[in-house]
């Protein structure tokens, strides 16, 4: 157990190119042995990136549980982690959209329903350096698809018969899957009314979409329209993707900080996988 403890001094080179540096630094055995394990899931990433690597490992090490008489006070870490968890409410994207579908849905079916925001299954969020390369697969009601091992996902019954799984990452982006078994409001409507529902609501400035058009989603034919809107003080990027299978109406919202993330391949992992079928 001493051996493990003992301090070694390891030279690295920081930066690649011209621009390459000889870092010495002080390290354990243990630390180097997950230092390698973190290399092992990130191995595309691994040059030019062996002390961030090295500062991973080492937090991978801090994070694990001590043994002590006297209680910890909290660091500036554990403070920051816990303002990340705050509760779902305060991800305007996907809750906004779930209200303008709900109150739609609503007006169409001729009687009131008493929304139900129900959160289980909140997971912690997983380490990014091992764990965003895992996949997961979610089940709710006829509705299944994988994701990234970093995304916490909740599932709510809106109303009787419409449903939600929205979910976020540490990186604030999020994914929203809304459906019905309802037929009596079109998927262009659906998404129409979304986005009326932003550009003239006074929670949201800058509100800019594009037109409705044909595409495709995990093989079936589909109605999208992208669109981008600034909320307390963050600009944030999405698109709707409405579609219909197995006699459910479909609304799939993607939300991101930049256009590019939109297309990044935590969505796509999400989008291209999602599948439904008559099971309730």
């Amino acid at each position: 157990m001493e051996n493990n403890e003992e301090k070694k001094s390891i030279t690295i080179k920081q930066g690649t190119g011209d621009e390459a540096i000889d870092m010495t630094i002080q390290v354990t055995q243990e630390e180097l042995d997950t230092m390698e394990r973190i290399r092992k899931y990130s191995p595309d990433n691994w040059k030019g990136k062996e002390l961030e690597l090295l500062q991973e490992a080492r937090k991978i090490i801090k994070e694990k549980p001590v043994v002590s008489p006297m209680p910890q006070p909290k660091t500036a870490e554990a403070a920051t982690i816990d303002i990340e968890e705050e509760p779902k409410h305060k991800n305007a994207g996907l809750w906004w959209t779930l209200g303008i579908l709900a109150a739609l849905f609503i007006a169409y079916q001729s009687f009131m329903y008493y929304v139900k925001q129900q959160t289980k299954d909140l997971e912690r969020y997983v380490h990014q350096s091992a764990m965003s390369k895992t996949k997961e697969k979610l089940s709710y009601k006829d509705l299944t698809f994988d994701y990234p091992g970093n995304w916490s996902f909740t599932k709510t019954e809106v109303a009787e018969g419409m449903f939600m799984v929205g979910g976020t990452n540490e990186k604030k982006s999020e994914f929203g899957v809304f459906w019905t078994k309802s037929d009596m409001v079109s998927v262009e409507t659906y998404i129409d009314n979304v986005i009326i529902g932003y550009a003239t609501s006074d929670k949201f400035s800058n509100v800019e979409y594009s037109a409705i058009y044909n595409t495709r989603i995990n093989g079936l034919d589909a109605l999208a329209a992208e669109y981008s809107y600034i909320c307390n003080g963050k600009h944030y990027f999405a698109q709707l993707i409405g579609f219909v299978s197995d006699g459910n109406t479909v609304v799939v919202n993607p939300v991101a900080l930049s256009k590019e993330s939109l297309s990044g391949e935590d969505f796509q992992m999400m989008e291209n996988s999602i599948s439904f079928s008559a099971s309730y």
